[in-house]
């Protein structure tokens, strides 16, 4: 009876411990391009310039200028949000680089809609340079469900 409560036990904690980590993944939504697929597509017109990257499974990140007009930073979703809520961006840095070289890049609103967030230039400059210097703008917000997990959508 003891050798097999010294087998059982291992095996209970091991798994408890095994749904606790799942349990605790299972609160974060994770959406980005891997390194090795991630594109950025360039579209020119005599009036309109953008550059498009696809998200796997969420929807598309777009930076885009018109003629006259200044440049702004596009989330495009393939289902839209049902409410409005707060976004937080922030940069940080590649798996392969040192840690602690995270950047707060603001809060912005949430629209209802397939174009759910639009940032104004100076931000949108700074989500572009921060990707220029290789880091990873990471934009953070509610699911659109029950708004009980998080979901984060990275830019590679």
């Amino acid at each position: 009876m003891t050798h097999s409560y010294r087998t059982f036990f291992p095996v209970c904690c091991l798994l408890a411990s095994l749904s606790v980590s799942f349990s605790a993944s299972a609160s974060l939504q994770q959406f980005q391009s891997s390194w090795e697929a991630s594109e950025w597509v360039v579209d020119t017109a005599p009036k309109h310039c953008s550059l498009t990257q696809a998200i796997p499974r969420f929807g598309r990140a777009r930076f885009e200028q018109y003629s006259g007009q200044r440049l702004t930073f596009s989330l495009l979703v393939d289902q839209p949000p049902v409410r409005r809520q707060q976004v937080h961006i922030r940069s940080e840095a590649p798996p392969w680089q040192p840690e602690g070289m995270e950047r707060d890049l603001g809060n912005f609103s949430l629209q209802q809609g397939k174009t759910p967030l639009t940032i104004p230039r100076e931000q949108a400059l700074r989500l572009y340079y921060e990707l220029e210097q290789g880091m990873q703008p990471v934009i953070e917000f509610n699911d659109w469900g029950d708004g009980k997990d998080r979901v984060a959508v990275t830019l590679v």
